[in-house]
């Protein structure tokens, strides 16, 4: 009895070229999806700080983040100018980097076809999008972290001289992109480390030196402004839920809410998140069980790289950085979450694609295509900083201001971004030179009107700065008037005001005109 022949499309040739063919596709489609109407949504603060950054050719004013992001952007903007667009448009290409990485990555840690499965949960991520698309570092560290993460992978299995060198360099690129992800860097150099003594291997120490003493050499000069700002970032008062046990369980918690079900879906939408999130949780949890059980190559790497993100990002969000807001956990621990999709896949395809599985991620898919729909239509944003319609705001004020108007934009200077109208603008943090506020000392008598633009920050001195100027202002005016934009329904103000554990406007942003007597 002979063999028959395997048919033309069971044959390798057409494999590769379906396969081929579905990352063509997934490609495609995160290109529409990290360019399509890129300078349409206004800048929110982070970004406003960004373009503060680049002002200048150098970037040693910034000691909390290494300047390799900032230098770049910089010579980008002198090429293609400062606008939304164009300064967006440098993460475009670091995000399509991030992608091959993740197609390389999923390639070689997973089997056909969950590899494409990961490969679609990363296109199709509301979280991916949101960040990636924004004028900051999140694109090129993610970029930079994955290169890190796949070359990693290359020299543990193969210990060649070009991939420990390749290492080195792409560790001394990532020192220079973001400080948080490099921490990660310690337990990676030292499992390589234990490879090389465990085999014996003199040539193979040799190369792991090469690789260590690269990416020193290159953070070295910054070391100074590490240590500085430590200790600047520590010398900040805690923000909101930083020292309770309900905040510490919300930052653990957000990560895996966000890398599942996004930002972009208000998590009372039950209807919406409950399903989406435990059919997620469902997938991730078998995808790291059978992992656990796997004597693969690169089992350590699709175990540890999301949980040690989220552990080390809690421990600086609770001690060292305990300033920083809430969201920016998730915003820290974006360079691992493909490794979420990994084990997602990975979990899907033990859940067998023709059932459990299948119907599973299909749950995550739809919930997926709920919040990008979310994004583009600028609704259910869980952090509201993300979608303040600044270009609204500003015509509203344009339209009713005076030329001896006063203007004080509170803790946000994005407002100055698209102001175009008649006034004197002041950008008052609790740091305004005491100059600057002599211009309110002679209110009411001056006659000059004040506008007061402010946002729920949520963080408490803010708060309280804000209420303060308030109450200042408003017994010396004939009257006030109150204008609101982005309100909140009463549903929303009722969840905000529960998962935040404080009050909540009954709006997100808040214009205020004080008239003199």
């Amino acid at each position: 009895m002979t063999n028959r022949p395997s048919s033309s499309a069971e044959s390798p040739g057409y494999l590769h070229r379906q396969r081929l063919l579905w990352v063509s596709l997934a490609a495609g489609a995160f290109v529409i999806l990290m360019s399509a109407g890129l300078g349409h949504r206004e800048f929110w603060i982070d970004e406003t700080v960004t373009v503060g950054h680049i002002r200048l050719a150098t970037t040693l004013d910034e000691p909390f983040h290494p300047p390799g992001y900032y230098w770049l952007l910089f010579q980008w903007k002198k090429a293609f100018g400062g606008g939304d667009l164009a300064l967006r448009a440098f993460s475009v290409p670091w995000a399509l980097a991030a992608f091959i990485f993740v197609w390389l990555l999923a390639r070689s840690l997973l089997k056909p076809p969950a590899d494409l499965l990961a490969l679609g949960l990363f296109v199709l991520s509301p979280l991916a999008i949101l960040y990636l698309r924004m004028a900051r570092y999140f694109a090129m560290t993610m970029a930079v972290s994955l290169a890190v993460a796949y070359l990693l992978l290359l020299a543990a299995q193969r210990g060649k001289w070009r991939d420990y060198l390749l290492l080195g360099l792409a560790a001394a690129a990532l020192l220079w992109t973001d400080y948080v992800p490099a921490v990660l860097l310690l337990p990676a150099y030292l499992y390589l480390l234990y490879r090389a003594v465990r085999r014996g291997s003199s040539r193979e120490l040799g190369r792991w030196l090469v690789a260590t003493i690269v990416p020193l050499a290159a953070i070295s000069p910054w070391i100074s402004y590490i240590i500085s700002g430590t200790r600047s970032i520590h010398q900040i008062a805690p923000g909101h839920l930083q020292e309770t046990l309900y905040g510490i369980a919300a930052k653990i918690a957000l990560p895996f809410y966000a890398a599942i079900v996004g930002e972009t879906t208000d998590p009372w939408r039950f209807y919406v998140t409950v399903p989406v999130f435990l059919a997620g949780m469902a997938l991730l949890v078998t995808g790291f069980v059978l992992t656990r059980r796997q004597r693969q190559p690169g089992r350590w790497l699709k175990l540890s790289a999301w949980p040690a993100a989220v552990v080390l990002v809690v421990v600086l969000l609770s001690t060292v950085a305990s300033s920083e807001p809430l969201p920016r956990i998730t915003s820290l621990t974006l360079f691992a979450l493909p490794f979420v999709y990994i084990l997602m896949a990975q979990g899907a395809a033990r859940l067998r694609l023709s059932g459990l599985g299948a119907v599973l991620l299909c749950i995550v898919f739809v919930g997926n295509l709920y919040g990008l729909h979310n994004y583009f239509t600028r609704q259910q944003f869980l952090n509201p900083s993300y979608n303040v319609p600044w270009r609204a705001i500003t015509s509203f004020i344009a339209t009713r201001s005076q030329p001896d108007d006063i203007l004080i934009e509170y803790y946000d200077s994005t407002f100055c971004r698209y102001w175009e109208g008649q006034g004197e603008v002041i950008d008052y943090h609790d740091y305004t030179p005491p100059e600057k506020m002599q211009l309110l000392e002679g209110f009411p008598t001056n006659n000059r009107r004040v506008w007061l633009i402010t946002r729920d920050r949520g963080a408490d001195r803010p708060r309280r700065l804000a209420a303060g100027l308030r109450e200042r202002l408003t017994p010396a005016a004939e009257k006030v008037e109150v204008f609101n934009f982005m309100p909140l329904s009463a549903t929303e103000r009722y969840w905000r005001q529960r998962l935040l554990r404080r009050p909540v406007w009954d709006a997100y942003m808040k214009v205020y005109l004080f008239y003199p007597r």
